[in-house]
């Protein structure tokens, strides 16, 4: 019987540790894709270790992604709108189905999505 217990106390932590990993993982591909900046960064580096750019390259590679970053960057603010009145009249939607319970708490969820963007946002 012992030994039932210490392999599943064995099981348990290796589940654990797996899931705090895959979660550090996750959070850390994510903020990095977050933050356009770093994205960039990386994309340039890696073009320098793979491609070995002369400093000229690199200066106007650079430039490209840049101005690139800059297009996607005025197109996301064109669509934002867009996308925000499909969100929002989803949520409407999904809202006006609800019991005036799970209104509350659907109200809740939208609250803590809100804020979990916002500090997102000023990370």
């Amino acid at each position: 019987m012992k030994k039932f217990w210490k392999v599943g106390i064995a099981l348990l932590v290796v589940l654990l540790l797996g899931l705090s990993s895959s979660r550090i993982l996750f959070r850390r591909h994510f903020f990095e894709h977050a933050n356009p900046d770093r994205h960039y960064e990386k994309i340039l580096n890696r073009f320098n270790s793979k491609l070995h750019l002369s400093p000229d390259q690199k200066t106007k590679v650079a430039a490209t992604l840049d101005q690139s970053r800059q297009r996607i960057k005025a197109l996301r603010a064109e669509l934002r709108p867009k996308f925000d009145e499909i969100r929002d009249s989803a949520n409407a939607e999904i809202r006006s189905v609800l019991n005036p319970d799970q209104q509350m708490k659907f109200d809740e969820m939208q609250a803590e999505w809100k804020a979990r963007k916002g500090k997102r946002q000023s990370e």
